[in-house]
């Protein structure tokens, strides 16, 4: 992965990077919502990784844990990881699971005990793709999306 620092960014210019991030992902809606919207750090969290000379290269974007009702009816603290995103020069390094194992602890300490995730219209291709990067970093399936289980 190489020199790679992954840190909580709120102010406009990161926001912004982190925007052209998902853009070059491919998730052109998520970047111009990103771009409009900012992100409120009380319900919401974005990490960024950034490399040796603090240029970002991935992030994830993702709900501050609260409660929820989960697929078995069963109250839960619940985090939702909603994108990740490197910079395609930057893919295959280990980047992307850094970044969602840090989002993982970060819910973690907020007291979540599940981080859920659901791809929305991706096709099939690019789902079997995500499924099998998700899997590998410990989520599972569940009945809604895939889910990871958090231990204190």
């Amino acid at each position: 992965m190489g020199d790679v620092q992954i840190a909580e960014a709120y102010d406009g210019a990161t926001v912004a990077q982190a925007s052209n991030l998902l853009r070059l992902a491919g998730f052109a809606r998520a970047a111009d919502e990103l771009a409009a919207d900012g992100i409120n750090p009380e319900f919401e969290l974005l990490l960024i990784a950034s490399d040796d000379e603090l240029a970002p290269v991935g992030m994830v974007w993702g709900k501050q844990p609260s409660r929820v009702l989960d697929d078995d009816a069963v109250w839960r603290t619940s985090a939702l990881l909603s994108y990740v995103a490197v910079h395609p020069a930057r893919r295959r390094l280990g980047i992307g699971s850094a970044l969602v194992e840090a989002f993982c602890d970060r819910s973690r300490d907020g007291r979540a005990d599940v981080v859920v995730l659901h791809f929305g219209m991706v096709g099939p291709e690019r789902a079997a793709e995500l499924t099998r990067f998700y899997l590998a970093n410990g989520f599972v399936a569940g009945d809604y999306g895939l889910r990871r289980e958090l231990v204190h």
